[in-house]
């Protein structure tokens, strides 16, 4: 079990680091649209959250009952995203950001995935 535990958190750390170079990336359109670049980093910042609340509660409910997991994720599923749309009322209301740009960087996790799973396919081609 901790073997899993371990191939867990070097995923996530290869994700996050996914998501932090794109950062530096978008860095350099800052001089361009401040609003746009200030939308992805908070709309990034909310993903990570979201995606990390997840692996935690991914993590607790490998150790229960499967009725008592059912009952838990689906209570953290509303949390987390309870949590995220209140988040994306108070950066949209009170930041200047882009809202396509938050909604945009909402979806960092699910581009640093698939730009893993492409790395991990390019690396096996060649085996």
């Amino acid at each position: 079990m901790k073997a899993n535990g371990q191939n867990l958190n070097n995923y996530l750390k290869k994700i996050y680091t996914i998501i932090f170079l794109t950062n530096i990336l978008a860095l350099l359109f800052v001089i361009l649209n401040f609003r746009i670049t200030l939308g992805w980093f908070f709309g990034c910042i909310g993903s990570c959250v979201n995606f990390y609340l997840q692996s935690i509660a991914a993590k607790k409910t490998l150790n229960l009952l499967e009725s008592n997991a059912k009952i838990y994720t689906f209570k953290i599923f509303y949390l987390r995203y309870g949590l995220l749309f209140l988040y994306l009322i108070i950066v949209i209301k009170f930041l200047p950001v882009n809202l396509l740009a938050v909604i945009a960087g909402l979806f960092s996790v699910q581009i640093a995935i698939y730009i893993e799973m492409f790395y991990r396919y390019i690396s096996s081609q060649g085996d």
